[in-house]
């Protein structure tokens, strides 16, 4: 399952993910991960969720990030959320044909792996590929 957080800087969205987490991190007996860039979550997250700094990791654009989440998986077959604070943040560069081929593939590999992923994106819905838009929860 994918859930997109969507809307402009300071509407809320970065709390609305940070009670995401930890409520998934106190429900779920598998593994919870939120990626963020930087450490600002750090004390706001419940610590059964492991954070990790993307930041620390020199990898920019779409196919990059997915590798680094497919080997978080890889890593962890107990993984069954990963939340992503800022997705655009991290990439850093990327068209929206990019994000939407992105969405497409963390979509199909959610089915098969058996991983929700819940991302922020820093957009007015509208704003959005056609195609992305039905994942905006």
């Amino acid at each position: 399952m994918i859930k997109l957080i969507v809307g402009k800087k300071g509407s809320g969205k970065t709390k609305q993910l940070i009670e995401m987490v930890n409520q998934a991190a106190s429900e779920h007996a598998g593994s919870i991960l939120c990626i963020e860039n930087g450490n600002s979550l750090t004390l706001d997250i419940n610590h059964d969720a492991r954070l990790i700094d993307y930041s620390e990791y020199p990898l920019t654009g779409f196919n990059a990030f997915a590798g680094f989440l497919f080997g978080c998986y890889a890593q962890n077959y107990d993984l069954v959320h990963v939340f992503i604070d800022n997705l655009l943040k991290i990439v850093k560069v990327g068209t929206d044909e990019e994000l939407a081929a992105f969405i497409e593939l963390l979509a199909s590999k959610s089915e098969t792996m058996g991983i929700d992923f819940t991302m922020i994106i820093s957009k007015d819905v509208e704003e959005l590929p056609e195609s992305v838009r039905k994942y905006v929860c």
